[in-house]
């Protein structure tokens, strides 16, 4: 079995949390060890609360960039839900059978579109990075 190697921002992510949990307790402790300046204290002790909930923060919301390696079939998903929401708000508002099929016939060829998607990764203005023909 082979072992794939972790991106570096997978790495990143991970390591976060723990070190500014660990950087903002130690900030909390040691301000209130060893200040004896009260405001100095309490501006330090809300930085290392800061700092830890950065941490918790960063890991809910992670503010890298994205680690997407297939961003044209994204898009297309994207746009797909999109349709779905089209349809349903069409439907429910009673528009014409007319309006309901032009939004069907939509999303059917968006699906007919994501296999020639599928493993185009890198690029987001729709060209292949990949040399490969679509599924047919």
């Amino acid at each position: 079995m082979t072992r794939v190697a972790k991106s570096w921002r997978r790495r990143v992510h991970r390591a976060a949390m723990p070190i500014s949990a660990l950087i903002g307790i130690l900030v909390v402790f040691g301000a209130v060890m060893f200040i004896e300046n009260i405001s100095l204290k309490i501006a330090l002790i809300g930085f290392g609360l800061l700092v830890m909930q950065t941490g918790v923060w960063y890991m809910a919301n992670p503010i890298f960039t994205s680690e997407r390696k297939f961003p044209a079939l994204r898009i297309k998903v994207d746009e797909f839900i999109g349709l779905v929401r089209d349809l349903n708000q069409a439907v429910v508002s009673g528009r014409p059978a007319a309006e309901v099929d032009a939004i069907a016939q939509a999303m059917h060829r968006a699906v007919d579109a994501m296999p020639g998607l599928a493993g185009q990764g890198d690029r987001i203005d729709g060209t292949a990075a990949v040399d490969r023909e679509p599924v047919a």
